[in-house]
């Protein structure tokens, strides 16, 4: 006869009633499909993506037989078919700026959507009376969808439509939000408007937070920029205080590039203010489109009066060239060119000339009246 310890009979006592549950488990849980197990259990805690439950069931609310018109079906409506908000939003607003869908592509051309689930529902669209046939949807889904409008193109498009478009530098919050930008993107642009300055291309709303290339072609058909009557910043009288108001642009930078102007005698072409100590690329391109120029103001350097230090001073000549003009000036003095010039490549020459006076003023007119009397002597 065996015998057990007290810790042994609990353990086989355990282990039995385990057996048995096993054993009776089939009989106590219900029937049902694994799948729809499954999506219930990952529906019920919002772990499993649009795109993976369709591949358990088409027959899935996902994919309803429910004919609709892609062009009047609401957000609601859109994420009781299966997709996300944000994604039902974005249809929404994006067809809002392109005035209406008509193809399938122009519905994949909206960011982020689902491929797979556009495929499932496609043959449940309705595109209305007024829509092509479906014969003639097919034929279009066939061709390569036209380009988004180009942002540089679309910037500056003048008179628009009245009641159909809106001028970004006057639309008010409520306005934005009418034609689809978030309550807090479309505060946030009218804030800093205020702030930064006026649009001068649709490219300036990229500084926005929240708002990405995507959101912008997408609204492009519904905002227009008047660039005929946005105030400009002329680069070589602007103030140190009108550079601080440019975006990008604080005290260091101003004083930066007033420091180099009035060093230059004054700027050609504003390409020259990425020479600015320091400026970055993206902050070039923010300003370059609120600047313009006047070439009149320029102060030139005269060469026949400058000595040594007078050519050092300028930002395109170091001490080495510096020499060499002062020399070349007292060897053939007075000087009308720099053609003769040794080691002056041709593109410092370009550089330079707009700014060198070959002219004599009085003083250098007496002092080479005074060398021809020396020489006659």
């Amino acid at each position: 006869m065996w015998h057990f310890t007290a810790n042994e009979r609990r353990g086989l006592i355990i282990w039995v009633l385990c057996v048995v549950s096993i054993s009776f488990t089939p009989y106590i849980i219900p029937e049902t499909d694994d799948n729809e197990l499954i999506m219930s259990i990952f529906r019920n805690h919002s772990i499993m993506p649009d795109s993976l439950l369709t591949l358990f069931s088409e027959s899935d609310s996902l994919a309803s037989n429910t004919s609709y018109d892609p062009n009047t079906i609401d957000a609601t409506q859109l994420q009781e078919k299966g997709l996300s908000e944000f994604i039902a939003k974005r249809w929404v607003r994006f067809r809002s700026a392109k005035g209406g869908f008509e193809t399938k592509n122009d519905i994949l051309s909206i960011y982020g959507i689902d491929s797979t689930w556009v495929e499932l529902e496609k043959d449940n669209w309705d595109w209305g009376k007024d829509q092509t046939s479906t014969g003639e949807r097919h034929l279009a889904d066939s061709v390569a969808k036209p380009s988004y409008p180009k942002l540089k193109e679309a910037a500056t498009e003048p008179n628009p439509p009245s009641g159909k478009r809106l001028n970004i530098n006057t639309a008010q919050a409520s306005e934005l939000k009418s034609i689809g930008f978030n309550q807090n993107v479309a505060h946030r642009l009218v804030a800093y408007r205020k702030k930064a300055g006026p649009f001068y291309t649709h490219r300036d709303l990229l500084n926005i937070f929240d708002i990405d290339t995507q959101f912008v072609e997408e609204i492009l058909p519904v905002l227009f920029i008047d660039t005929a009557r946005l105030p400009y910043l002329d680069v070589n009288y602007a103030s140190k205080e009108e550079w601080e108001s440019l975006p990008g642009i604080g005290p260091v930078y101003a004083e930066r590039i007033m420091k180099f102007r009035d060093a230059l005698g004054g700027f050609i072409d504003k390409g020259q203010l990425k020479e600015v100590y320091g400026l970055p690329e993206a902050t070039w391109l923010r300003i370059s489109p609120r600047v313009k120029l006047r070439a009149n103001k320029i102060q030139k350097l005269k060469v026949n009066a400058a000595d040594m230090e007078d050519f050092a001073r300028h930002p395109y000549i170091d001490w080495s060239l510096a020499k060499r003009l002062y020399r070349y000036k007292e060897q053939h003095y007075p000087i009308t060119n720099l053609d003769g010039m040794h080691g002056l490549d041709e593109e410092k020459l370009e550089k330079l000339l707009p700014y060198f006076d070959f002219s004599l003023d009085r003083k250098s007119s007496k002092d080479v009246a005074k060398l021809s009397s020396n020489d006659s002597k």
